[in-house]
């Protein structure tokens, strides 16, 4: 996601600042937060020794323009939310498919992301969404997991709620790579 946001005309001595301030939140892995994950993610998280969540702060200009907020990232999971404003709505007056949509494929992106090594991005190769519930307003909430993680796929999970019912639920597939070079201009 931070590279995303350099690519929109951000800041790379701001980025390094961020990593090294991220880096020192960190703390070592609790036996309780791998244990819900699965063997080969559990084992590897417990070698790189960063598994509690944090907050990710790293300005992202998209997430900002859309007015979501990205209330915490931990490796594997992550947290975002979204006040209904007018401009969210559809013809119909309830939120737009393509809000629910951006919601899930940040929040995956923003879980998948501390799990990255600092010389890895990731990119979405493709994202499913299931719609159940029309949301007329309110506080949308997405939690976003990690389900596996190769050296270069990664598929994650998201569900969308609305005071604690189920609106949307969303599966994606995400690329590993190399970070690309930042191009000035």
């Amino acid at each position: 996601l931070p590279a995303q946001g350099l690519a929109a005309g951000g800041d790379l001595a701001l980025q390094r600042r961020h990593e090294v301030e991220l880096a020192a939140k960190r703390r070592p892995v609790g036996a309780a937060c791998v244990g819900k994950l699965g063997g080969g993610l559990a084992r590897r998280l417990r070698r790189r020794k960063w598994v509690e969540p944090i907050p990710f702060t790293m300005p992202h200009s998209f997430v900002e323009h859309v007015g979501a907020r990205i209330v915490e990232s931990g490796s594997g999971t992550s947290l975002l939310t979204l006040t209904m404003e007018p401009h969210h709505r559809n013809l119909h007056g309830v939120a737009h498919g393509a809000v629910l949509f951006t919601l899930a494929d940040t929040g995956m992106g923003t879980a998948l992301y501390p799990t990255l090594e600092p010389h890895e991005a990731c990119s979405t190769i493709e994202v499913k969404i299931a719609y159940f519930r029309p949301v007329p307003g309110g506080e949308i909430e997405c939690r976003s997991n990690l389900v596996y993680r190769g050296r270069s796929t990664a598929s994650l999970e998201s569900s969308l709620t609305v005071d604690g019912v189920l609106v949307s639920r969303a599966t994606g597939t995400f690329a590993i790579h190399k970070r690309p070079a930042v191009r000035e201009g």
